[in-house]
């Protein structure tokens, strides 16, 4: 199999310190409770707490198992629920955000950090839904997996 690059990468200014992906119909997002968390979670829509808007922070969103190493430590690994029509990427508050199209479910997400609670670089890893996924190798013993 070809290892396959990130779907987007792009740099935004993060205005009110923080970069969002959230479902395009999401209607809760999330609310930071003291402003130290290096990122808040709600079924449909994170935040993630970056550096000022003075320089931009870069993003680089992945609809696969990425090729290279990360930016910094796993920040996130959890689910996001989607409907299915996309999910935005970026600065949302300044309406700068590049859409990834999921198919409406839970998609595994996990977001990694350069520097938690300060973000320059962010890499965003959204596991592909059921229907594009690879097919399961077989098991090693020939039995079939309960």
């Amino acid at each position: 199999m070809t290892p396959m690059g990130p779907v987007d990468r792009f740099q935004v200014l993060p205005l009110h310190h923080q970069v969002g992906i959230c479902d395009v119909d999401a209607v809760d997002v999330p609310r930071w409770d003291s402003g130290e968390e290096p990122l808040v979670a709600g079924e449909q829509c994170i935040l993630v707490a970056t550096r000022g808007d003075v320089d931009p922070v870069e993003l680089e969103v992945w609809v696969t198992e990425p090729a290279t190493p990360p930016p910094g430590p796993l920040l996130f690994d959890g689910e996001l629920c989607t409907t299915g029509n996309g999910v935005e990427v970026g600065d949302l508050v300044a309406g700068d955000g590049h859409q990834v199209k999921l198919t409406a479910g839970w998609h595994r997400l996990r977001i990694y950090a350069d520097q938690p609670g300060n973000a320059t670089r962010l890499r965003i890893v959204f596991d592909p839904g059921p229907e594009q996924s690879p097919p399961l190798a077989p098991p090693a013993n020939g039995q079939p997996q309960s």
